[in-house]
């Protein structure tokens, strides 16, 4: 494998896991303040993985600012990156939780698996997700996360640092940028290598 391969190989497992952190955001299941964490840190790596590139291929400094300027230019990649900084600088995940319910009846309840010795039945906690509230063995309530029916509401996790965007939002159009970044570097590797 050359120099070049093993760098783009790199930076897309580093996309897999900012995509993989995408889809928790957008699941509900009480998983979006994981996964904003590793859209933002695992897509900032995409880029350092790539920066390596620059002793394997010649010109690549000049094409890279250009194509970082391209793909990364917008407001919601600029948050992204500002938000690994607060993540890992600042230990923190600067996340707001909203929900919209538009019918909730007691007997909706049913709708969902009740585990065992389940107390209490919640809508959109701190990591907004849904679910049942079950007693751990140390006496602590655990959360057991279910999907929440659109017909039932929506929670949303928002980012009150960035105008209140939609998290998915701002974390999907990042992954985009990402994705269409490496499709242009791959093309780019391509040209220089023949």
């Amino acid at each position: 494998m050359t120099c070049v391969e093993e760098i783009l190989r790199e930076a897309r497992e580093h996309l897999l896991v900012a995509k993989s952190g995408l889809a928790m955001i957008v699941s509900g299941l009480g998983e979006g303040r994981i996964g904003l964490r590793n859209v933002a840190v695992f897509g900032r790596m995409v880029t350092f993985a790539t920066n390596n590139l620059r002793s394997c291929l010649s010109g690549f400094d000049d094409w890279d600012i250009a194509a970082k300027r391209r793909h990364f230019d917008n407001t919601d990649c600029r948050y992204m990156n500002e938000l690994r900084n607060v993540i890992e600088k600042q230990a923190r995940t600067p996340v707001s939780m909203s929900a919209h319910i538009y019918s909730f009846r007691m007997g909706d309840q049913r709708k969902f698996e009740r585990p065992p010795g389940a107390t209490s039945f919640f809508i959109g906690d701190r990591n907004g997700g849904s679910g049942w509230l079950v007693p751990g063995p140390d006496g602590n309530e655990v959360p057991f996360y279910v999907a929440l029916p659109p017909e039932i509401g929506k929670v949303t996790l928002s980012l009150p640092e960035n105008g209140g965007r939609s998290a998915a939002e701002c974390a999907g159009s990042y992954v985009a940028a990402l994705e269409a970044y490496l499709d242009d570097l791959k093309r780019f590797a391509q040209e220089r290598q023949r």
